[in-house]
């Protein structure tokens, strides 16, 4: 059938059912479309559906007899999704094209650094380094596009069935998690690839090793990006005990537009639109300070 995506007998791993995604994709399509969860057949109503091709599709939802939401992102076959209803979230992973697991995890204990790990630093200090130290990541006028180049680890390719499915998918579900905030940007995938690298198993160590330009870490990923123009890179690593994923620092200029993701966490928990946010500006709610932006948390 295939493999599975991650270790389905892991703690934070609350609820798991196998489903049938060839047979939802279809449905989806013909806009008849139902999804089991937690024993009971839920009647979707469509609110958008864009197809690129027959095997990649982005779709919008609702519950007819429930309240919630459901975001399907089909890319090359493999899907991925996001569930909310009735005050619980549930995410969809691909076993295959055929099938994939209906999943409910504790993200609970998967912190994202504060403090000194996510400090908005002086600018000033930059210019040495980066000839464009003063454009940040937000800094554009109209709707912004924000190119992003996805690489990932040896570790992370074993771990997933398609990384393209996953790159894009965290894109789409970025921009339609900035779009319910009403914040007008669109993110694009610019580029993804694997990189030769193995993971320390610490998301901290992964991305200083990311961001060093000559420690024989993904030193070319720098290249990389300059020859796809992007703005903005993202690492997806498979594991880190504690952290579902880090950003270098609090509004980011462009030698430092980096972060790190571990793979069940980069749609599933939104990480990969989390992190971005703090590549622009964006604060935790329960952070009280003031800077870049006084109203820049969530």
């Amino acid at each position: 059938m295939g493999k599975l995506t991650h270790n389905l007998e892991e703690e934070n791993v609350k609820v798991k059912t196998l489903i049938n995604l060839s047979e939802l994709s279809v449905n989806i399509k013909n806009l008849n479309s139902s999804i089991p969860i937690q024993g009971k057949q839920h009647v979707l109503s469509q609110e958008t559906l864009r197809f690129k091709d027959s095997d990649n599709f982005t779709f919008k939802g609702q519950f007819k007899e429930s309240v919630g939401e459901i975001y399907l992102y089909l890319n090359n076959g493999y899907l991925y999704g996001m569930i909310h209803i009735e005050n619980q979230t549930f995410q969809i992973e691909p076993i295959n094209k055929l099938y994939g697991v209906l999943l409910q995890r504790d993200f609970s204990e998967a912190i994202c650094p504060l403090g000194q790990d996510h400090s908005h630093e002086d600018k000033s200090k930059m210019k040495e380094d980066d000839d464009d130290s003063e454009k940040s990541i937000n800094s554009f006028s109209g709707t912004p596009t924000i190119d992003v180049m996805v690489i990932f680890s040896e570790q992370a390719a074993i771990s997933n069935p398609n990384m393209e499915a996953l790159a894009e998918g965290s894109i789409q579900s970025s921009n339609d998690s900035f779009s319910n905030s009403n914040i007008d940007v669109n993110f694009n995938l610019i580029h993804y690839q694997q990189v030769s690298y193995s993971e320390s198993g610490d998301i901290s160590t992964d991305l200083s090793r990311l961001v060093g330009t000559n420690d024989g870490y993904m030193d070319d990923v720098h290249w990389l990006r300059d020859v796809y123009g992007a703005d903005v890179v993202i690492l997806i690593v498979d594991f880190d005990p504690f952290l579902c994923g880090k950003a270098t620092i609090i509004e980011a200029t462009s030698n430092l537009a980096f972060a790190a993701v571990r793979d069940d966490c980069s749609i599933g928990n939104y990480t990969f639109a989390h992190e971005i946010g703090h590549l622009a500006g964006a604060r935790h709610d329960n952070d009280q300070a003031s800077s870049p932006y006084a109203f820049g948390h969530g």
